[in-house]
Parts: C-alpha cells; structure tokens; sequence
C-alpha cells in the first residue's frame, strides 16, 4: 500500500480506497472506447496483486486521474479485461492503464504519476517502464522517453492504433 504524496501544483497521488471506484470507471470511460474499457474486478484484481503500483491521482480532493501498474515480462503485454497472475519473471514494469479526466488534462498530473513509477521500477530492480499505447498516444509517450518496441504478435485487441512501447531504466 503506498502512502499519500504530494507531488508539484497540488497534486497528491494516494493509494485507490473502495469509494474511488465510481470516479475511476467515470475517467475510463470518458478516456477510451468502449473497446478497451475494462471491468472494475479486473482493474481491482491489477490493484490486488500490485497495489503499491496502483493509485489516482487528485488536485485538491477530487479525483482527477488513475494508475494501475504491475511488475510483468518484457515484450509480452497482457490481454485486456482479463484477470492475470504476475509472471514468475518480472523485468518491467507495466503501466496498463493510466488516465486523467479530459478536464484535467495538461495539469501534469501524468507526467507526476510516470515520474512515480519510474522510481518504484527502479526500486524494485526492473529494467524498464513498459506500456501499449492506444488512441494514437504514442507520440505522447515518446516525450517521456519511450521507443515502439516490435511485438511478434498482433495487439488488436488494444485497437487498430496500439503500439507496444519501451522505456530502458
């Protein structure tokens, strides 16, 4: 479980409690395509096996953004709204999903959420930060140092734009 803190311009990142639930399925479902929304067991399941990778995000007291995040294997990115186990190897950490509330958007609010995660990965000796881009966001990701990483196998259940991407620690 990881504590409250306060991150630049008033931004706290705190543990997800039971009564964040309903804002953090509202910012899903405002962010993505009904698609690649899933469902609230398999995003608590996410926060279950990881928790101290998986947090919102608020300026003032409102929730404003989420995270959930997991330790996984390089190059082999989950399936969407799927329970999982961790793997027994674990060099990357995997951002599955982070969102901010299109009104919020451009706060920094996710940028303070990439910085968060970078040092929880190399916290827990990972090699590397590790996501699918989707809505066309890989140029976003890249500002941040990520690279498109070639996949084997097709990431069309993320949709038509997904990119598997990769930043080295």
């Amino acid at each position: 479980m990881i504590a409250a803190k306060t991150m630049t311009n008033h931004i706290m990142l705190r543990a997800i409690t039971p009564s964040d639930w309903p804002d953090i399925l509202a910012i899903q479902q405002q962010c993505y395509a009904e698609l690649i929304n899933e469902s609230q067991a398999v995003l608590q399941c996410k926060q279950q096996l990881a928790a101290n990778c998986c947090f919102v995000l608020l300026q003032t007291t409102k929730v404003q953004g989420y995270c959930f995040a997991h330790p996984w294997q390089l190059g082999q990115p989950p399936k969407l709204n799927q329970l999982i186990t961790l793997p027994t190897q674990q060099n990357s950490l995997y951002i599955h999903d982070m969102a901010v509330a299109k009104h919020a958007q451009g706060l920094g609010l996710a940028s303070e959420a990439l910085y968060h995660l970078r040092d929880l990965a190399l916290q827990q000796q990972l090699s590397s930060l590790s996501l699918v881009a989707v809505n066309d966001a890989a140029s976003y990701w890249q500002r941040f140092g990520f690279r498109r990483y070639p996949l084997a196998n097709a990431l069309s259940y993320y949709g038509d734009s997904a990119e598997y991407m990769v930043m080295p620690l």
